[in-house]
């Protein structure tokens, strides 16, 4: 819990108050590697914060599963529209290792969020914080060759590459294992 506390609180300061709450309210779980978190079709309700572990977030196209996002140690997961939203899920969440998270309820970030204006400034700072790395990967992807798309991995977030399976890695980098390969073989 008190990596919770350390995490919000170097977002904002917490009150005394929001702490008591956030003391009541979070919970941990272990969730074993392979286990679903989310499944298609489920509405997301907690929000989860990693202490250890990596996490897997994709959909499938037809049989083929597609990548969205990894997250690990320090990460907030939700599913956006199935959380936000209260949308049946599109996507799956499952850990890629062993992974430990605290959480709490959409309920409960909810009451936080309307009670406490240092909670809802951290929940606004996070959220700005995801849709601009996600914009970020998304113009990445657009504009960019093979090359400049790893490039950006190690620039922005190189504990991916030792973190998640190059067979994750490729497809969510839009390019196949050969051209992972060898884009990795031609670093220095």
């Amino acid at each position: 819990m008190e990596e919770v506390l350390q995490f919000l609180g170097s977002i904002r300061p917490l009150t005394q108050a929001c702490i008591d709450d956030l003391q009541r309210f979070v919970d941990f779980k272990k969730f074993p590697k392979g286990q679903k978190i989310l499944d298609i079709g489920e509405v997301n309700d907690r929000l989860l914060l990693i202490k250890t572990g990596v996490l897997y977030c994709y959909s499938y196209v037809g049989d083929d599963s597609v990548p969205h996002w990894f997250f690990w140690d320090l990460a907030t997961v939700v599913s956006i529209g199935a959380f936000y939203e209260r949308k049946l899920s599109s996507q799956c969440i499952v850990p890629l290792v062993d992974t430990e998270a605290y959480f709490i309820t959409r309920e409960q970030y909810e009451y936080l969020c309307e009670t406490h204006l240092e909670f809802a400034n951290i929940a606004r700072v996070l959220l700005q914080k995801y849709l601009i790395i996600f914009a970020s990967h998304a113009e990445n992807f657009r504009k960019h060759t093979a090359e400049e798309r790893y490039q950006w991995v190690l620039d922005n977030m190189p504990e991916l590459l030792q973190r998640v399976p190059q067979n994750l890695v490729a497809p969510w980098l839009n390019m196949d294992q050969a051209t992972l390969s060898r884009v990795r073989g031609n670093r220095p």
